[in-house]
């Protein structure tokens, strides 16, 4: 699905912060959860799981380390800092996708910034 000029400038702007605090950012950082939740068992739910498998699988693959998805209704980003190797890239972002899945439970929105990585997911 093709993203619309709002998601690429949110991205973006995600992505920009990141990097401007990445270095003073923990690598246990706790993500921050929009307290409005979705329905459980819906299609919803379904599409952010996979929007969040979809960041935890394919960010250390790409050639700069920055991922964005479009699902209907979700929409995710997610980048690593582009000097640390593809290992800690992969561990960084589990790490993260983890956190949000635990801390997060159906919530409508979460971003987490972890020192060397973060990402960020939002229902449209």
């Amino acid at each position: 699905m093709k993203s619309s000029p709002f998601n690429m400038i949110l991205a973006i702007a995600f992505l920009l912060s990141l990097m401007a605090t990445a270095a003073a950012a923990s690598a246990s950082a706790n993500p921050r959860c929009n307290p409005t939740t979705y329905e459980p068992g819906s299609d919803l739910e379904a599409n952010v799981f996979t929007v969040l498998e979809s960041i935890r699988t394919a960010t250390a693959s790409t050639p700069d380390r920055t991922y964005t998805i479009q699902l209907p209704h979700v929409f995710g980003a997610s980048m690593c800092i582009s000097d640390i190797d593809v290992g800690d890239c992969i561990s960084c972002i589990n790490d993260s996708v983890d956190a949000v899945k635990d801390q997060c439970d159906r919530s409508i929105a979460a971003t987490i910034s972890a020192g060397d990585c973060g990402m960020f997911y939002n229902v449209q």
